[in-house]
């Protein structure tokens, strides 16, 4: 054994613990005298070429390069996919979904008749598929039943005034099948529901049949305000101008209040347009000098955020892609049809339609003047009309019948589609971000 291998031996240290582990006992070993540290310091300048201090000082250094260098592979194995995962879920974790019913319309089907079945089943099976994707909330945007409330042009006909009581049961009826973890956030007048005009009387009995007409709610930062759109629509009756009027006020108010809010979503019965913001009055828009007045205040600068979305129904028809600037801030309207009787307008295969195809039908005085020139007829006046095209134009059947899903997220906006109720049966349950794949995003700031 070398003179440098039996030093080592010699200054061998050995720790013994307590058996009560209080401290540690340090013994050292004699294996032979000890030596002289000029003399270590000659052995390890023979073997190292160095001072022994020195070598123990690069050591270390080695070691801590190796640990520095062995650190900054791991950070680059893991950063990427970490950063990936933070992406994903800065951007899904606070996705959630809101399912749109619109126009239940208890009666359509047929008209004039007290046999409502058909409709009621399509709503029925709404709520079944709703129970099973399992959506943050639901809401309704008017016309439950098909019952007009001032009947100012006979449109129901030889029916007894319990009828429109007896759709509004059936509509309850139907909506007590949601599931309670389930909430149906908002209600709002429709046409049916307050009649064509309005009147003090028609609205405090949607009041007590269904609640406040207006209100709001946040989810996630995002705030809902959902609005009686028939006010605006015809506000011809005593003391209904003033009910529009203050309305209008209430609206700038909860769109002051939002200031912190991610993003605001207006709801109505009625879309304000249907294809360009300047277009003249139908019976599926407001008049242009309330839109005017109306848009005007939401789209102002002056609005901390002013609303990016704009749901509504009425049409029994799908309208997507209608958006413009011209009140300021842009603003998208999105038209639903019907959980009902959707309306196959001119003969639509597909129910859905293109602005310009929608604003041909919407710029009509009336819904029956719309009828009985795209339902019973192909647009020609002229031509007799044909009441068969009535009945398979408007039915209540799975194929046609549906709703609207949104997926809103607080980092990338908002996106929508529409399902009849047979291709709502392929989605799998519950609601994901895989349920809307492939529908793009639209973003609340622009």
């Amino acid at each position: 054994m070398r003179l440098h291998q039996l030093a080592k031996l010699a200054t061998t240290k050995i720790f013994l613990r307590n058996p009560e582990g209080a401290r540690q006992i340090k013994i050292r070993t004699n294996f032979m005298p000890k030596v002289k540290g000029g003399a270590l310091r000659r052995m390890n300048r023979q073997r190292y070429g160095v001072l022994g201090k020195g070598v123990a000082t690069r050591r270390r250094m080695t070691i801590l390069l190796d640990v520095t260098i062995a650190f900054l592979v791991l950070v680059l194995c893991i950063a990427p996919p970490l950063v990936f995962l933070l992406w994903r879920n800065t951007n899904t974790s606070q996705s959630f979904f809101m399912i749109q019913l619109a126009d239940p319309q208890l009666g359509l089907f047929h008209y004039g008749g007290t046999d409502w079945s058909q409709e009621q089943s399509m709503l029925d099976l709404a709520i079944r598929e709703v129970n099973r994707l399992s959506p943050r909330f639901i809401v309704l945007v008017g016309d439950m039943q098909n019952w007009y409330q001032t009947n100012e042009n006979g449109e129901n006909g030889n029916l007894e005034p319990n009828v429109g009581e007896l759709q509004v049961l059936s509509v309850k009826k139907s909506l007590s099948l949601l599931d309670p973890s389930i909430p149906l956030r908002a209600i709002m007048p429709g046409n049916h529901d307050v009649g064509d005009a309005p009147t003090l009387s028609t609205l405090r009995h949607y009041k007590d049949k269904w609640g406040e007409p207006r209100g709001s709610f946040t989810e996630d930062g995002i705030r809902f305000v959902y609005m009686d759109t028939q006010i605006y629509k015809n506000s011809s009756k005593a003391g209904i101008s003033k009910v529009a009027a203050d309305q209008t006020a209430w609206l700038k108010r909860e769109l002051v209040t939002a200031a912190t809010n991610v993003g605001v979503v207006l709801l109505g019965h009625i879309a304000p347009f249907v294809s360009d913001a300047l277009e003249p009055e139908g019976f599926a828009n407001w008049p242009l000098s309330v839109r005017k007045n109306v848009l005007s205040m939401t789209q102002h600068s002056r609005i901390p955020v002013p609303p990016r979305l704009f749901i509504s129904g009425h049409f029994h028809g799908n309208v997507e892609r209608v958006e413009s600037k011209a009140f300021g801030a842009p603003l998208e309207i999105v038209i639903t049809s019907s959980v009902g009787c959707p309306m196959m307008w001119n003969g639509s295969t597909t129910g859905s339609y293109t602005p310009s195809q929608a604003s041909i039908i919407a710029s009509e005085v009336s819904g029956k003047a719309a009828y009985d020139n795209y339902i019973i007829r192909n647009g020609d006046m002229q031509t007799p009309p044909n009441y068969t095209l009535g009945k398979l134009r408007i039915t209540a059947v799975p194929e046609r019948s549906g709703f609207r899903i949104f997926e809103f997220n607080t980092a990338r906006g908002y996106r929508h589609n529409w399902f009849t109720l047979e291709m709502v049966g392929n989605l799998q349950s519950p609601l994901s971000t895989k349920s809307l794949e492939g529908i793009a995003w639209t973003a609340f700031k622009p």
